[in-house]
């Protein structure tokens, strides 16, 4: 569920920022800022990364859960 969150994140982010591009092709707004990193992103990264290092760490009986 994580990793379909995670894509799903990215794709909405992206079509955002194709969105935003645009309106200010077309002088609906002024200027070009950046969206910023998201953390929502980050932290669902970060987040699937310590599962899958629990998860191997389990099946492979090393490190502090093995």
């Amino acid at each position: 569920m994580l990793v379909f969150g995670i894509v799903y994140h990215i794709q909405f982010m992206l079509g955002l920022r194709i969105t935003r591009h645009r309106m200010t092709e077309e002088g609906v707004i002024h200027g070009e800022s950046h969206f910023p990193l998201s953390l929502t992103l980050v932290t669902a990264v970060v987040l699937l990364l310590i599962g899958v290092a629990a998860i191997v760490s389990m099946l492979f009986q090393i490190g502090p859960f093995g």
